[in-house]
C-alpha cells in the first residue's frame, strides 16, 4: 500500500479560499481520490493527489496548493461563475 498526499482547495462557510492537506493510504492513485473524496472538507473543491516519496522537499505541497488557488483566481468564481462581482 502507498502513502499519497491530498490538497484540498474549497470555499468555507464566510466564502474564503482555504486549502487543507491531509494523507492517506491505497493502492493506486485513482483509489486514492475517490478516498480524498469521500473526506473533503467541503462540499464543493478541488483536489491533487500525489504519491508521497522521499525526494519531496519541505513545504513543497503547500507551495503547490497555493499556486493552485492563485492560478485559479477565485475559488469562488469557479464555483458560481453567475455570482457579480
Amino acid at each position: 500500500m502507498k502513502r499519497w498526499t491530498v490538497q484540498y482547495v474549497y470555499m468555507d462557510a464566510k466564502g474564503e479560499t482555504r486549502i487543507s492537506i491531509d494523507h492517506l493510504s491505497a493502492n493506486t492513485k485513482e483509489e486514492a481520490r475517490n478516498k480524498a473524496a469521500e473526506t473533503s472538507p467541503a462540499k464543493d473543491f478541488m483536489l491533487t493527489v500525489q504519491e508521497e516519496s522521499d525526494d519531496q522537499t519541505l513545504g513543497s505541497v503547500r507551495r503547490d496548493a497555493l499556486n493552485k488557488t492563485r492560478e485559479t483566481k477565485q475559488l469562488a468564481d469557479i464555483l458560481d461563475p453567475d455570482k457579480e462581482a
